[in-house]
């Protein structure tokens, strides 16, 4: 320990909750939360300190029960009484795909502390509404949503209840008597979705196009596209979601352009848009074989056949022809297993004597 502290007694709690969230192949999606624990660890160095080591169980995610929009929860923080000792809470998060789960905290009689209700997600566009709490009837006023965790910190002590909900309906008035209909709801809906719902390629595609894909394409103008050779061969696979062709990611395609998730790694880490696509040329022989192949494996949805090409090598170009010894396949994503980590942690540092 320091020597600052020599003459003093310390110890800190570590309270840390995790979610390990995987989200299923439903049009509403599912995300799956694991219970936590927390433990109490003491360092002293002379004297009676009265707090020795323990483990606590804290059910905030009611035992793996998978949450969605609409779901809430709760857990008291059980532990010894900091009576007469300085208290120092922290709080820290892990929310890469910036889940709108709002956090508060509730008091020894279970009313909501004033200011404790924090988010990640900003609900400011949604700040005229109100919206359902963890206990049926009360509403949360959304304008009192932070982005600061601050206020919730500041509410944090032992016997206090940590609350959850990851809101889904949004009402005119605290009453709930009428829904507010206003666009923020309509966009924060669609949001919701999209988080519910991870999409990437299917591993299964590499059953009926390994040993075919000889070229990715990397973009296109007035019809003519631009691509890139499968330099160890015409292998073509499927590496956490994403195409490999030749062993090189392949570029992506949606929205109207081409992409590499290898330089956006903020996009790849929140899950692949619906419509993207990979554009895959193949010797123009070889279709028949890969369309059986394909419809075998269950996945002839999934790939699209765009036409024949001309390619040109020196160039890396390829242009439409009737009789093109390519062709341009459109390989697309489905819905998929995976989803968006979220951790918290809270600690309180307690400190006597000095």
């Amino acid at each position: 320990m320091d020597n600052r502290y020599s003459r003093g007694l310390r110890t800190m709690a570590i309270i840390a909750v995790i979610i390990a969230a995987a989200l299923v192949c439903t049009a509403a999606g599912t995300l799956a939360a694991f219970s936590a624990t927390y433990t109490w660890s003491s360092d002293t160095t002379s004297g009676d300190f009265p707090f020795s080591d323990a483990d606590y169980t804290l059910a905030l995610f009611d035992d793996a029960t998978p949450i969605l929009p609409g779901d809430s929860g709760s857990a008291v923080l059980e532990g010894p009484s900091f009576d007469g000792y300085d208290v120092a809470w922290t709080f820290s998060e892990t929310n890469d795909a910036v889940l709108p789960v709002v956090f508060f905290v509730r008091d020894a009689d279970l009313n909501p502390i004033a200011r404790s209700a924090y988010s990640k997600y900003d609900f400011s566009a949604l700040g005229d509404t109100y919206t359902d709490t963890d206990k049926a009837g009360e509403r949360l006023a959304v304008a009192g949503i932070s982005t600061d965790p601050t206020g919730f910190v500041s509410a944090l002590s032992v016997g206090a209840t940590v609350c959850w909900v990851w809101p889904s309906a949004f009402y005119t008035d605290a009453s709930g008597d009428a829904l507010s209909d206003i666009a923020a709801v309509d966009a924060y809906d669609e949001m919701c979705m999209k988080l519910c719902t991870n999409y990437a390629f299917d591993p299964v595609l590499s059953s009926a196009l390994n040993g075919y894909a000889r070229a990715f394409v990397t973009g296109e103008t007035d019809g003519t596209l631009t691509w890139k050779g499968a330099e160890s061969g015409p292998t073509f696979s499927v590496v956490d979601g994403l195409v490999r062709v030749g062993g090189t990611e392949a570029a992506l395609y949606s929205s109207g352009v081409f992409w590499r998730t290898g330089s956006d790694l903020a996009a790849a880490a929140k899950g692949l848009p619906s419509d993207t696509e990979a554009w895959i040329l193949v010797l123009t022989r070889d279709v028949g074989n890969i369309t059986a192949l394909a419809q075998n494996a269950g996945v002839g949805s999934l790939i699209v056949n765009a036409g024949k090409y001309s390619a040109s090598s020196d160039y890396k170009t390829a242009s439409p022809s009737q009789d093109g010894e390519r062709t341009l396949l459109k390989v697309r994503v489905s819905p998929a297993e995976g989803g968006h980590a979220l951790s918290v942690k809270i600690t309180a540092t307690v400190t006597a004597g000095a």
